[in-house]
């Protein structure tokens, strides 16, 4: 299929890009090298989304990395170097989330909206409890 020829490249170049989407925090919500990143409002243009980064989460365990029995679409025979590629992403960013997350709490008191993409220091909204909640559902793995 066409995805399947084409995911390597998405996860390696695109996702777990510095230069794109791969970021200290997690994946922002643009591109790096998107013309827009960074610019006018902001407000979607660089930060990293909790709800955003848990959907890619849900989506890479579910059809990535679980087999029918455990939930997952049942397609886990990737190549090898692609399943190292989606175990990395998953667990890196997993992990990434909830540090930013933990970390932010503990400096400023509160869970935000989004963070920044480098510093990872809570943006928006405070206290934010509505999607940066899914940081328990990620903790627990339960989606």
């Amino acid at each position: 299929t066409w995805l399947g020829k084409q995911l390597p490249a998405i996860v390696d170049d695109v996702m777990l890009s510095e230069d794109r989407l791969w970021s200290r925090a997690g994946l922002r919500s643009l591109s790096k090298s998107d013309v827009l990143f960074g610019s006018g409002e902001n407000y979607w243009r660089s930060n990293v989304w909790i709800n955003i980064n848990f959907l890619a989460l849900r989506a890479i365990k579910k059809y990535y990395l679980l087999d029918r029995e455990e939930g997952g679409s049942g397609d886990v025979t990737l190549p090898g170097p692609l399943r190292a590629s989606m175990d990395r992403l998953y667990w890196e960013l997993r992990e990434r989330l909830v540090a930013t997350i933990m970390t932010a709490y503990e400096k400023q008191g509160y869970m935000y909206e989004s963070y920044h993409e480098r510093s990872g220091r809570g943006l928006g909204a405070a206290p934010f409890t509505g999607w940066t909640a899914t940081v328990v559902l990620i903790v627990a793995e339960l989606f």
